[in-house]
């Protein structure tokens, strides 16, 4: 005992100091080796937490055993306040009747319709830069929340949310990424839940702020019936194939909340590191301005033009790659398994970082350099499958991955026809990891027209 007690402390001291350092910023917690290492694990005082780090660690715990790894309690917690039983939170039996009801409203032929909007929404943006005297600085990380958010309630809602109200959601998802974006100590040591957790009551504004705007549209459409073919209203009038069920009118605020985080916050995220990583990389920002020239003419890009502008589809993958929005994601073992060649206890935490895997070094030439063409054949072929995971993998992966990924390189071909863009010098950029991956003190840039 008298031997024990002292490892114990130190373990606990090294414990306390790892967590620290990550609490405000997630990428933080992760050592250099950790970009090496195929799977490892750590004992948080009263609980294991394993990091699988490998392809086929992660086809394990994502697909092949995935019944065994229901989301983490940790997860739950930061979320369900915000989405409820969305399809992010909810598992079993509810999880497959929600999958089942919503997959049809964001089907390839719904991305097409929606495509118009999506340019039409840049189209705005890019028009009211013009007017711009050349060289002015934006703050494109609030550019790019914006028109994503502009994105989601005109394909969400029909344009019901209105300014002011797009506005206010807007606000209370950040308010509440700031308050419990944060990493928990108390649930990664495994302390009993029935704690209080200290930044809970700061969040339950944002939620409130959230419900106050949800429900007013959502009373609004079941009284006034008129025809429209948005999200929305996709998701009301869909029905389980199997059992003929529609959503509630509580899993609907659930699923909205959910479309708008995945759909805001990620793809703004994403555009906003691609614009940052152009303006690094002259030469591919080069081709990429041939690409869309040679294809586009000067016109509009419509849903069709995709397959035809494959470049600026591999700098979004890359930038994916780089900046993973999701950059960190948990769960919880249900009952012991084995995992490769370690053994994990029911209740453990098991984690799958893309932050590291997108960046491993025995799976990636150069895991840190800005390279589009590592998306394209023949590379883009060879790549070891599930080193990559944008949008996670196996059957919960993301259901509007499809429309996310259109929306972004719709978007980026939208802003490369007309402007460079250009980082102010000195300013510092630092990922900053919390329930996104967002730039740290985000990401003032100058504007450069390119001309017609």
């Amino acid at each position: 005992m008298p031997v024990a007690l002292p490892a114990a402390l130190d373990e606990l001291a090294r414990t306390a100091t790892l967590l620290w350092h990550g609490r405000d910023n997630l990428v933080r917690i992760w050592p250099d080796e950790a970009f090496e290492w195929s799977m490892f694990s750590h004992r948080f005082v009263f609980r294991d937490v394993f990091v699988v780090n490998n392809p086929q660690g992660v086809r394990h715990v994502l697909a092949t055993n995935v019944e065994n790894y229901r989301k983490s309690v940790y997860t739950e917690r930061v979320l369900k306040p915000l989405v409820g039983d969305g399809l992010f939170i909810s598992h079993g039996e509810l999880w497959r009747r929600q999958r089942r009801i919503a997959t049809p409203a964001f089907h390839r032929s719904r991305v097409r319709e929606f495509a118009r909007v999506m340019v039409d929404t840049a189209r705005e943006m890019v028009e009211r830069w013009a007017t711009l005297e050349p060289g002015t600085e934006i703050e494109v990380t609030r550019e790019m929340a914006e028109v994503t958010m502009e994105v989601v309630a005109r394909t969400m809602f029909s344009g019901d949310l209105g300014p002011a109200r797009t506005t206010e959601v807007f606000e209370a998802f950040g308010h509440y990424q700031e308050t419990l974006g944060r990493l928990d100590i108390l649930e990664m040591i495994g302390l009993p839940r029935w704690l209080p957790r200290l930044d809970a009551h700061r969040a339950r504004d944002a939620v409130r702020r959230l419900d106050a705007v949800l429900d007013d549209i959502l009373r609004k459409r079941e009284a006034d019936h008129l025809p429209r073919e948005d999200l929305l209203e996709l998701l009301m009038r869909a029905e389980d194939p199997e059992t003929g069920q529609r959503m509630s009118r509580r899993l609907l605020r659930d699923e909205a909340a959910v479309i708008i985080l995945a759909g805001h916050e990620t793809t703004a995220n994403a555009l906003g590191w691609a614009l940052y990583l152009l303006g690094t990389a002259p030469e591919i920002e080069a081709r990429l301005h041939a690409e869309v020239d040679g294809v586009l003419g000067g016109r509009d890009p419509t849903f069709d033009d995709l397959p035809a502008v494959p470049y600026a589809r591999a700098v979004i993958d890359e930038t994916l790659r780089l900046y993973p929005p999701v950059h960190v994601f948990s769960r919880e073992a249900q009952a012991d398994d084995q995992i490769g060649k370690r053994r994990v206890r029911a209740g453990s935490m098991v984690v799958i970082a893309p932050w590291l895997l997108h960046r491993h070094r025995k799976h990636w030439r150069e895991p840190d350099v800005f390279r589009p063409e590592r998306f394209l054949p023949p590379e883009a072929d060879e790549r070891p499958k599930l080193c990559y995971l944008p949008f996670g993998a196996g059957p919960r992966t993301c259901i509007g991955s499809g429309f996310g990924l259109a929306e972004a390189t719709l978007i980026l071909v939208m802003m490369a026809q007309r402007f460079r863009l250009r980082l102010r010098e000195g300013h510092p950029v630092e990922p900053l990891g919390r329930l996104t991956l967002r730039p740290h003190r985000g990401l003032p840039m100058r504007l450069e027209p390119r001309g017609r």
